[in-house]
C-alpha cells in the first residue's frame, strides 16, 4: 500500500454545548483522491479548518507525512506541504492571473520585507524565479494564455481553476478542495472532474469536500461519510452507493 500522506486520530471540535466534529479519523494515501460527503453541517468544513489549523481541536491529533501538526498555525502547516482552496472565491480581485498565482509561491521564498524594499539582489532574483514557476502552474490549469488579464475577468469555472492553481503553487504535498464545483455548470463540472484527475496523475494527493455527488463518484478513490459531526461510513465509491446508512442520511433511494 502507497504512503499515507494525512492521517488524522479521533478529532473532535466542540463550539461551547455544540460538538461540530466528534472522533473523526481518516487517512490520504500518496496519490490518492479521497471524497468527505455529508449533509449541510455534518461538519466538513469545520474538519478541514482543523486540518489547516485555523482550528485547533478539542480532541485528537493530525498527522502530515509523519509529523504531528495538531495546533500549529494555517501559514506554518501551508509551509509543512498542506494547502486549501475556500468554499467561497477568495482571489485576488485587484491583481493579474499571474500575480495571483505568484502570491502562492512567496510562502516558500526567503527574501524579506527589508528585501523588498530595499530592492536587493535577492528579492530581484527571487522576482524572476517566482514569475517563472508561477507561468509553470498558470500552465498546469491552462491560463498561462491570460497570464496579465485581472483575475476577476476570468469566467467563473476558470476562477475556481486559478484558486486551485495558486494552491498548487505552495508545492503541497497534500491539495484540499472545499467544494470547488459550487456554481458551476454540467460542463464547468465535468471539466473540473478530468481536471482533479489529471492532479492526481501528476502526482498530487487530494481530500475532497463535495455535494456534487456524480463529481466524488467520478474522481474519488475512496470516501469519508459524516452526519451530524460522526463519521458514519467509509469505503469505495461502490460501497457507499450501496451503504444504508449513508442512503438514509444522505443519498436517498434512487427512483
Amino acid at each position: 500500500m502507497s504512503k499515507v500522506l494525512l492521517r488524522t486520530d479521533n478529532i473532535t471540535q466542540r463550539f461551547g454545548g455544540l460538538t461540530a466534529v466528534s472522533q473523526v479519523s481518516i487517512e490520504l494515501h500518496e496519490h490518492e483522491i479521497v471524497g468527505i460527503i455529508g449533509p449541510n453541517g455534518a461538519g466538513k468544513t469545520t474538519f478541514f479548518n482543523v486540518l489547516t489549523g485555523i482550528y485547533t481541536p478539542d480532541e485528537g491529533k493530525v498527522w502530515l507525512d509523519g509529523e504531528d501538526i495538531t495546533g500549529k498555525m494555517p501559514h506554518e502547516i501551508a509551509k509543512l506541504g498542506m494547502t486549501r482552496n475556500f468554499q467561497n472565491i477568495r482571489l485576488f480581485g485587484n491583481m493579474t492571473i499571474l500575480e495571483n498565482i505568484m502570491t502562492g509561491i512567496y510562502c516558500r521564498k526567503k527574501a524579506t520585507l527589508l528585501d523588498s524594499i530595499l530592492g536587493t539582489k535577492r528579492h530581484r532574483q527571487e522576482e524572476k524565479e517566482t514569475e517563472e514557476e508561477a507561468l509553470h502552474y498558470l500552465e498546469i490549469v491552462g491560463l498561462a494564455d491570460y497570464r496579465y488579464d485581472m483575475a476577476t475577468s476570468l469566467p467563473y469555472g476558470q476562477q475556481r481553476k486559478l484558486e486551485i492553481g495558486r494552491a498548487l503553487a505552495s508545492n503541497p504535498k497534500v491539495l484540499l478542495l472545499d467544494e470547488p464545483a459550487a456554481g458551476m455548470n454540467d460542463q464547468e463540472t465535468l471539466d473540473l472532474a478530468n481536471f482533479i484527475k489529471e492532479l492526481r496523475d501528476m502526482g498530487y494527493s487530494i481530500v475532497l469536500i463535495e455535494h456534487d455527488m456524480r463529481l466524488v463518484m467520478n474522481v474519488c478513490d475512496r470516501i469519508y461519510v459524516l452526519n451530524y459531526g460522526a463519521q458514519i461510513a467509509q469505503g469505495t465509491p461502490d460501497e457507499i452507493k450501496r451503504n444504508p446508512e449513508v442512503i438514509a442520511a444522505y443519498l436517498g433511494e434512487e427512483d
